[in-house]
């Protein structure tokens, strides 16, 4: 499939979403790598702007299985070790454990929590769209 943006599964310009549908992997991996790479000097803004410029807007039909989202049921804070748990089939208390490790050991688990929240959709967003089939 060709390089474009999401027209059903963009936040902002549908960048990130168009290219993981793409490579055939979930939009959270190219939403966080581009979150991630803002802070390499802004690059990650930068080449953001460039593909919202260049890409053409297309949709997408086929539905993913296993999307990844917060759940509105079940959460503590707002869903984000609920989605991880629910993607992974992992107890979601080892989730929450390991983020806890994260937080105090590396200092970086709150900046982490914090960028999964705003790149996750919800799952109202996702059943709105018809990704989530129950």
């Amino acid at each position: 499939m060709e390089l474009h943006r999401s027209f059903n599964n963009r936040i902002i310009a549908g960048v990130c979403s168009g290219l993981a549908e793409s490579m055939n992997v979930d939009p959270i991996i190219t939403r966080f790598l581009f979150g991630i790479s803002i802070f390499w000097g802004g690059a990650g803004i930068l080449v953001y702007l460039l593909l919202w410029i260049l890409l053409p807007l297309m949709e997408f039909h086929e539905t993913s299985k296993n999307v990844f989202y917060r759940p509105s049921e079940g959460r503590l804070i707002s869903g984000v070790c609920r989605g991880i748990s629910n993607t992974l089939k992992i107890d979601v208390s080892i989730i929450r454990l390991c983020w806890i490790f994260a937080t105090i050991y590396f200092g970086y688990g709150i900046f982490l929590y914090a960028l999964l929240w705003i790149i996750t959709p919800s799952e109202h967003k996702i059943r709105n769209n018809g990704d989530l089939n129950d």
